[in-house]
């Protein structure tokens, strides 16, 4: 078609119509590529909760656990109102904070070992350790996606009423596989850079940041926290069943425990964390090189144990825990790679 053949203004109608034809194909039909607003007072259980913590501070600060509270409520409250370690994050040279306000530390390539040695207590036959080079870096998240972050990327429709009781920045969870995916694919969109779940290596990296033994936290405290089936210096460190005041099924709000070498917060315990991939461990292999087991697994993986598991599953090397794609799993969220 010549449009020159045409009168000036049904040329410039028709340039306009084609534009916006253009635009509507570039972004697509129905697709949603923008944050959304998200308030405390759309979560009834969130606004209960700071406004107990408003009365507990009329009173004088908050009370400690150990001493009981009036509701649960208040407990909530209570462990709520302790400084998040990621508030006051800012963005340099390793962390980046993307428009959903995940904040993301760059890990750098290199190499560890996968697995548990045959001594480690508790350990199971699918942990045999294998020497694994990773040999890109990634970014990934400071902590697990918060419901905040979740809902901001897909909206308050994208969750159950189940989170009605939640607050908005303790970690989503009650999630199935492809869910999380979902949501990577969304804020992928929206970034136009390329977030995904990690992989099993990736994720098991991430966690040990450097250690070796069943926890990223080893030797912060005397003891031996699998040896003596006693909380010792993991309390710092994990929200897990031995260190658990909450009985109802609720995950804790992030970073409000000490984070791993590589400043990661809750690698072991709160929720536990979905992997892309389901790798493979066997003793015959060679040393892995940037290894990605099967996407097609009729089970996926999560990894790091959650606040209602026994210490033993938050193990570095624990394999954690294996669900359909699309079945949803009390207690199981996950946290996002962004690729370099």
């Amino acid at each position: 078609m010549n449009l020159q053949s045409f009168p000036r203004n049904i040329q410039f109608i028709s340039i306009i119509l084609i534009a916006g034809i253009s635009l509507f194909a570039l972004h697509g039909c129905g697709k949603n590529e923008t944050l959304h607003e998200i308030s405390v007072d759309d979560f009834s259980y969130s606004k209960n909760v700071e406004a107990a913590l408003a009365e507990l501070k009329k009173r004088g600060g908050l009370w400690e656990l150990e001493k009981g509270h009036v509701s649960l409520t208040h407990t909530l409250a209570s462990i709520y109102g302790k400084e998040s370690k990621v508030k006051n994050l800012k963005e340099g040279k390793d962390i980046k904070i993307n428009s959903a306000g995940i904040a993301l530390k760059r890990i750098k390539p290199g190499t560890f070992t996968m697995g548990s040695p045959a001594d480690e207590e508790f350990r199971k036959r699918s942990e045999f350790q294998k020497k694994v080079q990773l040999t890109k870096g990634f970014y990934i998240g400071v902590t697990e996606i918060t419901v905040r972050q979740y809902l901001t990327v897909l909206g308050k429709g994208s969750v159950s009423t189940l989170f009605k009781r939640e607050h908005l920045d303790s970690p989503i969870n009650f999630i199935s596989w492809d869910d999380a995916n979902k949501f990577c694919k969304a804020l992928s969109a929206i970034e136009g850079k390329t977030y995904r779940l990690p992989t099993e290596a990736e994720w098991e990296y991430a966690c040990r940041a450097g250690s070796t033994g069943p926890f990223s936290f080893e030797g912060e405290g005397d003891g031996d926290c699998l040896k003596a089936k006693a909380p010792c210096y993991a309390r710092e460190s994990a929200w897990y069943d031995e260190d658990n005041p909450l009985t109802d099924g609720f995950a804790y709000p992030v970073a409000l425990k000490k984070p791993n070498a590589w400043g990661l917060y809750d690698m072991h315990g709160n929720v536990a964390e979905f992997v892309l991939d389901v790798l493979t461990l066997k003793p015959t292999e060679n040393d892995l090189v940037d290894p990605i087991g099967k996407l097609d697994s009729k089970t996926k993986r999560a990894r790091g144990g959650r606040f209602r598991d026994s210490i033993v599953n938050c193990r570095s090397a624990s394999r954690g825990h294996s669900l359909g794609p699309s079945s949803e799993g009390l207690g199981v969220g996950f946290r996002v790679v962004l690729e370099e």
